[in-house]
């Protein structure tokens, strides 16, 4: 869902920047070149997706980027792995760097099931199957979850034109926990459906933001 969604807004035209991208998986699922900044590489970052990517290692703090220096900043799950009080300055960064568009996905406001996800999410790394999404959810426990409408208004009080959000229901947060319980739920094939179908329900709360801001 999130790849969907920000492949169908990033621009085929000049560079893209990936901020917390990993080992490239989302240039590689939209099939371009760009840049990909993360903090991981060398330790958690093994495999690279997009061998032709330039991969630059980001300490935190300003973007190693010239003013206006790429035409798409694309930031998928990285704004929650900010703590709150910096992330003001980190959404000023994305838009120093970007000559025109930011396309963001962050889980927002609210995940009443974190506790139950916590839960299952540490049995995953004593069971040695996946010991990071353990340590991602406590992070997002930590620095508090984003709120969207804080994030809408830091990019309109900066100029900025919000033209795409959408906003997804606690159901998305009760589908990631049954994925983790009945793992076979995350197939390719039923991923899919279960992603059709939440795109169609977004009610009882928002769990998950998806955001498109360009300059004025």
């Amino acid at each position: 869902m999130r790849y969907d969604y920000a492949s169908r807004h990033v621009s085929r035209i000049g560079v893209v920047l990936d901020v917390g991208g990993g080992n490239g998986d989302f240039l590689a699922f939209c099939g371009i070149d760009g840049i990909v900044l993360e903090t991981l590489l060398g330790s958690d970052v093994t495999e690279i997706d997009s061998p032709k990517c330039q991969f630059v290692k980001y300490a935190g703090g300003t973007l190693p980027l010239r003013d206006r220096a790429v035409r798409t900043v694309v930031c998928l799950d990285a704004l929650e792995h900010v703590p709150a009080q910096l992330r003001e300055t980190f959404l000023e960064e994305l838009r120093r760097v970007s000559d025109d568009r930011v396309t963001m996905t962050f889980p927002a406001d609210s995940q009443s099931l974190y506790s139950v996800l916590l839960l299952v999410t540490r049995l995953y790394r004593r069971l040695g199957l996946n010991a990071v999404a353990e340590r991602n959810l406590k992070e997002h426990m930590r620095f508090g979850l984003p709120r969207s409408e804080e994030v809408i208004s830091s990019f309109v009080d900066s100029g900025w034109r919000v033209d795409s959000i959408r906003e997804f229901s606690r159901l998305a947060s009760f589908t990631m926990l049954v994925q983790y319980l009945l793992p076979f739920l995350a197939f390719r094939c039923l991923d899919r459906t279960l992603a059709h179908f939440l795109t169609k329900v977004s009610h009882g709360g928002t769990s998950y933001t998806y955001l498109t801001a360009c300059r004025q």
